[in-house]
């Protein structure tokens, strides 16, 4: 995770998005005034399987629009097709 967020960091992501953190959450979002629920990324890593989770939300408190789970050596590489994807 935090090889993740010090990518966002590095690159031009930092000045276009939007994030916060919520216990092992990492919530991500394109849009400033920032809301939970309105299109955001949830991103939590599970140590003992060592993957990723996505989570992309649209709407607060209603199941993801998808949830992917990806191995730990892909986070980046999904994170940035992610981004792309979006259009954030």
């Amino acid at each position: 995770m935090l090889a993740l967020v010090r990518h966002i960091q590095a690159t031009n992501l930092s000045r276009r998005l939007f994030a916060v953190t919520s216990l092992d959450n990492l919530v991500v979002s394109g849009y400033i005034p920032f809301e939970f629920g309105h299109e955001t990324l949830h991103i939590r890593f599970d140590r003992t399987n060592q993957a990723f989770l996505f989570d992309y939300c649209l709407r607060h408190l209603r199941e993801p629009e998808f949830h992917r789970v990806y191995p730990a050596e892909l986070g980046i590489k999904k994170f940035d097709q992610f981004i792309k994807w979006i259009g954030w």
